[in-house]
């Protein structure tokens, strides 16, 4: 019963290897200021803790804290940095219908 245990054990554990072997997923990152603010995104790409995680990071530099916000809802990012007022901005623009 024991080597029986054993052998599901090692099979699970050998498919949970596979599937962090598996290729890294792609995200990508928006951010809105090219400052200090930033810093804790580029440490962690820098330490290798994206890919240490299983992610493949883009980071994609966009201008306007608004439309980071609009990148990320419109599916285009997967995560934005963005301040507090483009966030304002970005719920209070008009939509188009």
């Amino acid at each position: 019963m024991a080597s029986k245990g054993a052998i599901i054990f090692s099979a699970l554990a050998l498919a949970l290897l596979r599937a962090c072997s598996a290729s890294p997923e792609r995200i990508r990152i928006a951010y809105s200021a090219i400052s200090g603010v930033q810093l804790p995104l580029w440490m962690a790409q820098e330490k290798g803790l994206f890919k240490r995680n299983g992610f493949e990071v883009d980071f994609l530099y966009i201008g306007c804290g608004a439309v980071v916000v609009q990148a990320m809802l419109g599916g285009e990012v997967q995560f934005a940095r963005a301040p507090a007022p483009g966030i304002v901005q970005a719920s209070t623009a008009p939509t188009s219908s």
